[in-house]
C-alpha cells in the first residue's frame, strides 16, 4: 500500500489540508500524524498496541512532573511532552485501524482511556503540587466527577435555556474539561511555569479550587434537575 492509498482510506479529499471543516492548525497536525502512522503501519505496529505504549508512557510522564515540586525543570518538561506525544497518537491511531480493516469498540475504549486518564491524573498532579493531603482528595474528588461523571450525565441534561448554557461551558471542544485546554494549552501552561520559576504552588491550589467549585456546581445543578431526567426501568 503507497502513501497515497493509505491516506484515502482516511477520509474523501484528496489533501488533509482540504479538510475544510478543521483550521490549519488540526490538519497540519494530521498531516504529520498520517506521515507517522504510516511508517507505523509498514513495519506492523498496530492502531491498539500504539494506544497501550501512549497510555503508559503518559504515566511516565507524570512521574516526571512530579519532580517539578523539587525544582527540577527537564524532566518535568519530558513529562510534559509525553503527553503531547499522547494527543499526537490521538491523529494517527485511527488512520492505522482504518488501514489494516481492524477498527473495533476496544480500540475506541483504549482511544478514549488514554485522553481520560491523562486529564485526569493532570486534576490529580494539580493537587499533589499544593501539598495538601486535603487539596489532593479534593482533586481526586473533582477529577472523578468531571472526567467520569459529566460526560455520562450531559445526555441526561437539557441543552435549551440556562442548563444548557450550563452544560455548554462544560462540554464543548473548548471548554475547560476539553482536550484541547486540558492536555494542551494547560499543560503549555504549566511547562511556562515550571521554567520561569514560578509559585508552583500557589498556582496549583488555585487550579485546584477551580476544578473542585467546577466539580461542586455540576454535581448541584446535576440534583436539581434529577426530576427531569428518564426514569430508567
Amino acid at each position: 500500500m503507497t502513501f497515497t492509498q493509505f491516506t484515502a482510506k482516511q477520509f474523501p479529499e484528496r489533501s488533509v489540508f482540504d479538510r475544510k471543516q478543521f483550521d490549519f492548525t488540526t490538519n497540519l497536525v494530521k498531516w504529520i500524524a498520517l506521515q507517522f502512522a504510516f511508517f507505523a503501519y509498514k513495519i506492523g505496529i498496530t492502531a491498539n498496541v500504539l494506544d497501550v505504549s501512549a497510555i503508559f508512557l503518559v504515566f511516565i510522564g507524570y512521574c516526571f512532573l512530579v519532580t517539578a515540586m523539587n525544582g527540577v525543570v527537564l524532566l518535568p518538561i519530558i513529562g510534559i511532552f509525553c503527553i503531547y506525544f499522547l494527543i499526537f497518537v490521538d491523529f494517527a491511531d485511527g488512520p492505522i485501524a482504518k488501514a489494516s480493516n481492524s477498527c473495533s469498540m476496544l480500540g475506541h475504549l483504549l482511544d478514549d482511556l488514554g485522553c481520560n486518564l491523562a486529564r485526569l491524573m493532570l486534576i490529580v498532579l494539580f493537587g499533589i503540587y499544593t501539598e495538601s493531603y486535603y487539596l489532593i482528595l479534593l482533586a481526586a474528588f473533582s477529577s472523578g466527577v468531571l472526567i467520569i461523571f459529566v460526560p455520562l450525565a450531559v445526555k441526561e441534561m437539557p441543552s435549551q435555556g440556562f442548563i444548557g448554557t450550563f452544560v455548554h461551558l462544560y462540554y464543548n471542544k473548548y471548554s475547560f474539561l476539553s482536550v484541547r485546554f486540558m492536555l494542551a494549552l494547560l499543560p503549555l501552561f504549566l511547562g511556562i511555569t515550571i521554567v520561569c520559576g514560578w509559585d508552583l504552588k500557589v498556582i496549583s491550589f488555585v487550579v485546584t479550587i477551580f476544578y473542585g467549585i467546577s466539580s461542586i456546581l455540576w454535581l448541584s445543578m446535576s440534583f436539581l434537575n434529577y426530576p427531569r431526567s428518564k426514569n430508567i426501568q
